[in-house]
């Protein structure tokens, strides 16, 4: 059974020019996971696996506070990258910018206090016969 994520993005400069954009993709399964991460520790995220990262459609990270000392690491090859905003990654550029699809994500907080992390990863899925 698949279901659909949607997704709009707006971005505007003060006296310059905006963008404003939306799309929906069909998906065949979805996770989302929320974790706490104590101040000065590390969390490991599993996250829904996928054979292949052509099958990731949609991959999100937020978080409750952001900062440079806020860094997370994706088994697939991205490491120590600062979360100092919210990351959204749709399409294609997925497999470009994670390499093979993410079975792990680890975070590391170096901000003063705990923060909660939500991971939304939405994905084609095989059928296996």
């Amino acid at each position: 059974m698949t279901t659909r994520v949607n997704w709009s993005i707006s971005a505007s400069i003060a006296g310059g020019p905006a963008i404003n954009t939306s799309q929906s993709k069909e998906i065949d399964a979805y996770e989302v996971v929320t974790v706490t991460v104590p101040t000065g520790e590390s969390v490991d995220v599993a996250v829904q696996p996928a054979d292949d990262a052509a099958d990731l459609i949609f991959f999100a990270i937020t978080s409750s506070a952001y900062g440079s000392a806020l860094t997370f690491s994706v088994d697939g090859g991205v490491s120590d990258q600062a979360l100092d905003g919210a990351l959204v990654l749709a399409g294609g550029s997925i497999a470009g910018l994670l390499g093979a699809p993410p079975q792990q994500i680890t975070f590391n907080n170096g901000l003063d206090s705990a923060l909660d992390v939500v991971v939304l990863v939405g994905r084609e899925a095989e059928i296996s016969s």
